[in-house]
């Protein structure tokens, strides 16, 4: 009796990856770790601008003459569309702290909401007339509501595998 065995593997490769938004839908149903959260390079969909302005104040004397300088010294990030960006930590089961440079302990925080459809956007402490306050660093900042619409967007590439095993059997003679 002569057996002749095969193994076919056939893996079948997207052709690239897509972008897709980031969801607490396929977080869930992927069981996504922490670490395998940090594993994930992550994108932002839209331009994100942070400002922030503090009011100064400089006075002099001269020439027997007070000289009173305002003005207001302002600070802006800007965080471009498709920045990559990575998780910095795990907050809890729908939120995420996500870090844009190599600073630690400057990151923004995302989270999914009903009303977004549990994608994940830019949360605030506060939403008020259409401006959130964040803190980025040590610093707080202002995001109009244009920037809270940004969501986190990743790579996805789908592999299909699929196994098949034949076996081809020539019979038996007397």
């Amino acid at each position: 009796m002569v057996r002749i065995s095969v193994l076919f593997l056939i893996v079948l490769f997207s052709s690239c990856a897509s972008t897709v938004p980031f969801t607490q839908n396929a977080r869930e149903n992927l069981k996504l770790t922490e670490e395998e959260l940090k594993g994930i390079q992550f994108y932002t969909s839209s331009t994100i601008v942070l400002k922030r302005g503090e009011q100064v104040q400089d006075k002099k004397t001269e020439d027997g003459t007070l000289t009173i300088t305002q003005g207001k010294d302002i600070d802006e990030v800007v965080i471009k569309a498709g920045t990559p960006c990575v998780v910095e930590k795990v907050v809890d089961v729908n939120t995420l702290a996500i870090r844009f440079d190599d600073s630690s302990g400057k990151y923004l925080v995302f989270g999914s909401i009903k009303q977004r459809n549990g994608y994940y956007s830019l949360m605030a402490r506060d939403w008020s007339n259409g401006v959130g306050v964040v803190n980025y660093g040590d610093k707080y900042y202002k995001a109009s509501m244009n920037e809270g619409q940004a969501i986190l967007t990743y790579k996805v590439k789908q592999i299909k595998q699929i196994e098949k095993k034949q076996e081809v059997v020539k019979g038996v003679k007397l």
